[in-house]
């Protein structure tokens, strides 16, 4: 009996470690999808600063002297 019982320790803590394992891969998985959400949200609030910024300022111009140096 003690080697039945064993065996089925000794099963119960493989189950815990692939469990483990899972648990693991799943919460690198989802910090990677927090990590790739956090830099959307940044890109998305920057563009609408950026537009929201635009309708205040005048387009840039270069000089009219720009690219003189270049004509012969």
């Amino acid at each position: 009996m003690s080697v039945a019982t064993s065996s089925t320790q000794n099963g119960s803590l493989d189950a815990l470690g692939n469990g483990g394992e899972a648990l693991i891969g799943m919460a690198v998985l989802g910090k990677t999808a927090a990590a790739l959400a956090l830099v959307i949200a940044i890109i998305l609030i920057c563009t609408a600063l950026l537009k929201r910024w635009g309708n205040h300022t005048t387009p840039w111009r270069p000089p009219a002297n720009c690219g003189q140096h270049f004509r012969r």
